[in-house]
């Protein structure tokens, strides 16, 4: 019996272990320069899933948003959700906040298919090779960069946040 009791506690911390190692591989994998509050973006080019490019040089007139997601994580279901409502308001105001919603590193494949279900009016771009994801220092998805009208990035939040928490962050840069 308390060797049967041993198996199991074993086969838990393993299992554990697994998670843990998994977790940290996947931090060292994005984790890069480390952009802090403060900091100037850096500028970049993307392309949505279509192809068409897109230039990120600050500074810009506008408050950017810049959401880096995965097809894999729940939290995205959620933001894409909240995403889209803001993004359909924002798109009929002048001096609304640019979305800039970056996926990290998948196929185009599973892109597609979370897109399918998910249904977003807001264009998609690609970090095919997380490069970008790199320069950023993402160390989880997804991560929110918000940055002022000069580029300079004056909140990041890392994991799921709610509509009034993303509206009251954009608020203070006004």
């Amino acid at each position: 019996m308390h060797s049967l009791h041993q198996m199991f506690y074993h086969r838990r911390i393993t299992r554990y272990g697994w998670v843990l190692l998994q977790a940290l591989l996947l931090c060292s994998c994005f984790s890069g320069d480390d952009l802090k509050l403060g900091d100037k973006a850096p500028s970049f080019e993307v392309k949505t899933l279509d192809g068409k490019p897109f230039r990120f040089i600050p500074p810009f007139k506008k408050i950017h948003i810049i959401y880096f997601w995965g097809a894999w994580c729940r939290y995205c279901e959620d933001d894409f959700q909240q995403l889209n409502k803001l993004y359909v308001k924002w798109k009929k105001e002048i001096n609304s906040p640019h979305l800039l919603v970056i996926n990290a590193g998948q196929s185009e494949k599973r892109i597609r298919k979370f897109l399918k279900r998910m249904k977003p009016s807001f264009p998609i771009y690609i970090d095919r090779n997380i490069k970008l994801a790199h320069r950023f220092g993402i160390r989880g998805l997804p991560t929110y960069f918000i940055t002022d009208r000069q580029g300079i990035i004056r909140h990041i939040i890392l994991g799921w946040t709610n509509e009034e928490m993303l509206l009251n962050k954009i608020d203070k840069i006004d």
